[in-house]
């Protein structure tokens, strides 16, 4: 067994479907994390040997199922849960939801349905990871950058603020939170600004449109100080966003 294979904790209270799955993992590939015949031990195995996924039965003795399992497990310890149950009315289905679960299957199932499933909700957990990882380092430059970031909807309204605008214009974000961009410039240089709003907008939804200007910025304090604006609009699924990085060009 090669050392980075995925392990699998398996979890239901009838031995021969554990034994039945074991076997099942194995042959395709993966390794067995162990198995558990109740939600609590369940838990408490998923805590001790972080498996990469769970099968988990809904319907188990004990004072956790296997939807309150996954719950807990999901809240402590965030790994992924494919239930595996002989229950598929709509009352179960429907507590499953709460738990997020990255898969449903029915039981009696099929080696292929189960192979698939495992490996679908595996490559989502490894998309959802990298994308929080994504997000945390986006996150993590846009607030200690010295820069400016604004971020804009597509009406020009403001929903994000860093650090780095807090110091270059003096706002808190909820000063700014809501505001039109051109609020941070002065009267002046408005109409340059609107105009390249306006050819952004005019390149389309579909793609990416950048521009820059050089504009009069407008502190808090009312102090103006030349500042250098590029902006971004990025299409997106809940509309159009449009970023801004704003650079005090004083010197």
């Amino acid at each position: 067994m090669e050392p980075n294979s995925k392990t699998l904790l398996i979890v239901d209270d009838e031995a021969t479907i554990t034994t039945h799955l074991e076997e099942e993992i194995v042959r395709m590939g993966y390794e067995s994390a162990g198995t558990a015949g109740t939600g609590e031990e369940a838990v408490r195995m998923a805590e001790k040997n972080r498996p990469d996924l769970i099968l988990m039965d809904i319907v188990m003795p004990g004072k956790l199922d296997g939807i309150e399992a996954a719950r807990k497990i999901k809240e402590k310890l965030d790994i992924p849960v494919v239930f595996l149950t002989a229950y598929g009315d709509d009352r179960y289905i429907s507590r499953a939801k709460e738990a997020d679960p990255y898969g449903y299957i029915i039981k009696p199932f099929q080696e292929n349905s189960l192979r698939a499933s495992i490996e679908i909700a595996l490559h989502s957990r490894d998309t959802v990871r990298k994308l929080r990882q994504s997000g945390e380092i986006w996150r993590e430059l846009t607030e200690n950058t010295r820069d400016g970031v604004v971020i804009c909807d597509e009406n020009g309204a403001i929903f994000f603020w860093n650090r780095g605008a807090v110091r270059l214009f003096g706002y808190e974000f909820e000063e700014a939170a809501g505001k039109p961009l051109t609020f941070l410039i002065s009267e002046g240089t408005e109409g340059t600004l609107n105009q390249l709003l306006e050819a952004l907008a005019e390149g389309g939804p579909e793609a990416s449109h950048s521009g820059s200007l050089e504009a009069i910025g407008v502190r808090r304090d009312w102090s103006k100080f030349p500042v250098e604006m590029s902006l971004t609009s990025i299409p997106g699924k809940k509309g159009t966003m449009l970023v801004c990085l704003a650079r005090d060009i004083t010197e």
